[in-house]
């Protein structure tokens, strides 16, 4: 397009140039012949000539026809004649030229691309008469054949340069390809290579180490034992240090040196290592093991009899020392009498001090947390719980690890009597007003003094935290202890129960409010015990929730389930199994009622009868409830057995562990392969339900949830009760249902967890302070039995805030080989003549498995 517009400028210019000085020619004659001229009329006639031209030329343009043009040139109704231009002097080639000449101007337009005839060669360009043919004419047809000769080699070389372009292009992938082909190749010889020169030098290491150990077998090695972690090695450092030590004392018993040795290290500057226990590290030992003084020093006995050396510290020091930091003296002990009842209360009279005092031992040792959970604050749960014959007040630390371990709990108050709302208030209304007002703390962290805010929270069981309100528990009709839930008997059913209604929830000002009246389930003239505690800060507790809803909607409908499978008898199987051997009872009782009412003697000879088939009934009633061979429930409770989960004997119910074991996948799957045979659609929805519950323990542990897990928390709630509405309908919403349904998923959104803070470790203090008791049962005095108890309790404390002495002790349990474990046998024929080998050699277990 460009080569072709630049010759077309090219052509129309030398044309212009001709026809300008053919025309100043025949101007310049004309004036030389005649003289004189009409000028006007020289100017009409030219311009009548370009007219005639311009039309010609543009009729011809889209052909684009040299031959057309030379015609029409040449039947033109301008006639070319001596009548226009004879006055000039013109001739008639010249006229002929210049006419050309216009009509070539006329013809070439810059605005459209010029396309030249398509013409085979030279000779041919033209198909027209050359003796017509002017010599202006074979002019231009010469400079069109130029250019198409011209746009012909162009378009040649650019046809050969694509060509050259893409060839070198192909060759330049391919060069590319082959470069990366070598450096995959190289790379892979290199790695090769690198793996055998790393096990050459591996080998070439080894033989030197062989080399230098038998060129001389008591050589030193440059590498520190401590940083030896093989045991090869270890066992080949000994050996060389017996034969040394052989060396120095000529025997080869070198046990009477070794002795010796150990107490000269004990004594040595610069040796750290000791065999001899700690006044401190026996506090531990005595603490964790749970011996008393007596046992202490019997062990004393046996260790110098048999060994020759004592490695505990004297009795005395150990015991004052047990006694200094326990911080008994921070408690008073008073007996009150109520309805007619002795109770003994031991209460903490400064409850600030002690827990400055618990927060600067877990500071000193490290355990002191605050993250998303705490904030910068003092997290303390307060719960409580009644067992054993004693109620406890506990006070848990939300800012370390593991806050529900009895190790971080401190017992604040016991006494003998029940947990009610009357019974707290009365007996511990001192303790209670310290508890209120413990808003700040002040104490030792990191070496300065330092105050936080304290954030006070409630937990325990249902029932406690009812009592804790002023609140009248699940048996009124505003059941929930949170909101305002009315239990609507005969209406409070699964089928009727929507999760996206929910109740106004209660303040401690409505609490306040409705204690003056005694409505909506609050005790009247009550109130909340702890003022300074919101109702949301009222923690549920999770171990009783899920337990109470896995007896109650998945435990029992399948026990009646397989019961209802095994029953052979006329009774009726209940969900209860008291209740179903009860019922049969009354059925046997009304019976045997109306055949004495009876006067007839046929009729009372029939009844009678029917009354002996009953009592056999009965026999294979009881026989078939507590599990009797080639039962169905036989077969599941032993399945269940083998899992680990066994009913208590006394309550015949399962407890949080068992409750986890069950509801665990394999726990489903080996109830669901019992059922098999006997599966409904109801069975089937109930153990769907398990899977969810399953998912719902899971996520109530001591743990902070992330975003994607609370959203799994909630959906698996919405499937458990979908799935109880398809197996149990007709079922009424417990107080344990309804808080798991309606308020466990906005407890997890606000605290981010359920299981930080929970009713667990009360659980388990039960069990420690019971333990604790038998073991001072000597003292009749309750007062002094349950301050003993708490001594010990208290010494538990910082006993396991400092992790380092107690691993401390452990590890120099560990290293009295020849002192400790050896006796044992000793220690266990001890406590066998003496009657206490349960508490003797368990409290020795305990001390050896502490690091288990």
């Amino acid at each position: 397009m460009v080569f072709v517009t630049k010759r077309k400028r090219t052509a129309r210019l030398s044309l212009s140039e001709t026809r300008k000085k053919l025309k100043r020619k025949a101007e310049n004659s004309s004036c030389e012949e005649n003289g004189c001229f009409d000028k006007n009329e020289v100017v009409m006639d030219k311009l009548e000539v370009d007219v005639a031209l311009d039309s010609l030329l543009m009729k011809t343009e889209a052909s684009g026809s040299t031959e057309r043009i030379s015609r029409e040139v040449s039947s033109s109704p301008v006639k070319w004649n001596d009548e226009h231009f004879g006055s000039f002097g013109t001739s008639t080639e010249e006229l002929e030229t210049a006419k050309t000449d216009e009509a070539m101007n006329a013809t070439i337009d810059y605005t459209t691309e010029f396309n030249p005839p398509k013409i085979a060669d030279k000779s041919t360009q033209a198909d027209f008469d050359c003796e017509n043919t002017t010599t202006e004419f074979s002019f231009f047809s010469e400079e069109m054949f130029l250019i198409k000769e011209e746009n012909i080699r162009i378009k040649q070389e650019i046809k050969s340069l694509e060509t050259k372009w893409k060839t070198q292009r192909i060759r330049y992938l391919e060069v590319i390809s082959a470069r990366n082909r070598f450096r995959r190749q190289l790379s892979a010889k290199c790695e090769k290579l690198d793996k055998v020169n790393t096990k050459l030098n591996q080998i070439l290491a080894e033989n030197q180490k062989l080399a230098k150990i038998h060129k001389n077998r008591h050589a030193q090695s440059d590498v520190a034992y401590s940083v030896i972690s093989n045991t090869n090695s270890k066992k080949e450092r000994s050996r060389w240090v017996i034969k040394f030590i052989q060396e120095v004392t000529k025997e080869d018993n070198i046990c009477e040196f070794v002795v010796d040795f150990l107490g000269f290290l004990e004594e040595e500057e610069g040796q750290t290592c000791s065999f001899r226990l700690s006044i401190w590290q026996s506090v531990v030992l005595k603490t964790r093991a749970s011996i008393s003084r007596f046992q202490i020093e019997q062990i004393k006995q046996v260790f110098v009899e048999y060994m020759g050396r004592d490695v505990l510290p004297p009795v005395k020091p150990t015991c004052q020392l047990s006694n200094k930091i326990s911080g008994i003296d921070l408690y008073q002990a008073s007996t009150v009498d109520s309805n007619g009842m002795s109770v003994t209360i031991i209460q903490c009279s400064d409850v600030r001090k002690l827990v400055a005092w618990s927060l600067e031992e877990l500071s000193a040792a490290g355990q002191l947390i605050f993250d998303e959970y705490t904030g910068d604050d003092v997290v303390l749960g307060i719960g409580g719980d009644s067992g054993g014959g004693t109620t406890k007040l506990c006070v848990l630390f939300g800012n370390v690890r593991q806050p529900n371990s009895t190790k971080h709990i401190l017992t604040v108050a016991v006494y003998d009597d029940a947990d009610t709302y009357e019974k707290i208030g009365e007996f511990l209304q001192p303790l209670i007003a310290q508890l209120n007002n413990l808003e700040t703390i002040s104490f030792l962290e990191n070496g300065r003094q330092t105050t936080r805010n304290v954030v006070s929270k409630v937990v325990g069981d249902f029932k406690f935290i009812s009592e804790m309100l002023g609140h009248k528990k699940q048996s009124c009709k505003y059941f929930c202890s949170t909101c305002f839930e009315e239990n609507k008997r005969g209406e409070n059913s699964i089928g009727n129960m929507d999760e996206t209604k929910k109740s106004e929830y209660r303040t401690t000002q409505f609490y306040q409010r409705d204690a003056e009246s005694g409505s909506f389930g609050v005790k009247m003239g009550s109130g909340p015990l702890l003022k300074n505690v919101s109702v949301k800060n009222y923690l549920p507790g999770m171990l009783h929730l899920i337990t109470g809803v896995f007896n109650k909607y998945v435990f029992e409908p399948l026990w009646q389930h397989v019961m209802e499978i095994d029953n052979d008898t006329d009774f009726i199987i209940f969900r209860d199994m008291k209740r179903t051997v009860k019922e049969a009872e009354m059925k046997i009782e009304a019976t045997k009622k109306n055949a004495e009412e009876n006067e007839k003697p046929e009729e009372r000879e029939v009844i009678e009868i029917e009354l002996g088939m009953l009592h056999q009934q009965l026999c294979r009633l009881n026989e078939i409830v507590t599990g009797c061979e080639g039962t169905v429930w036989k077969k599941l409770e032993d399945a269940w057995e083998s899992l680990g989960a066994s009913r208590k004997a006394f309550f015949q119910n399962y407890t949080g562990n068992h409750v986890k074991l069950l509801l665990s996948q394999k726990g489903v799957d080996v109830t669901r392969n019992v059922l098999q045979n006997t599966r409904s659609p109801k069975i089937e929805a109930i153990l769907e339900s398990m899977e969810q519950l399953h998912t719902v323990m899971h996520l109530s542990r001591n743990k902070l949830l992330e975003d994607t897990e609370i959203e799994e928390f909630d959906a698996a709630i919405t499937k458990f009760v979908s799935f109880l509405k398809c197996s149990l309908p007709s079922d009424s919403v417990t107080v344990k249902l309804h808080t798991l349904v309606f308020h466990s998923r906005d407890v997890l959104r606000d605290q981010l967890t359920l299981g930080r803070l929970s009713e667990q470790g009360i659980e388990a203090t039960h069990a420690l302070f019971n333990r604790l008791e038998r073991r001072f049962v000597s003292f009749r005095c309750k007062r002094t039995r349950y301050k003993q108890v708490l001594q010990e309790l208290l010494c538990n404390k910082p006993a396991a805030q400092s992790c380092a002495a107690a691993d401390a002790a452990y590890w120099r349990l560990r290293r009295h080989i020849l002192f400790f474990y050896v006796p044992l046998f000793l220690i266990h024929l001890y406590a066998l003549c003496f009657g206490k080998i349960s508490v003797l050699c368990g409290s020795v277990g305990s001390a050896l498995e502490y690091k288990s």
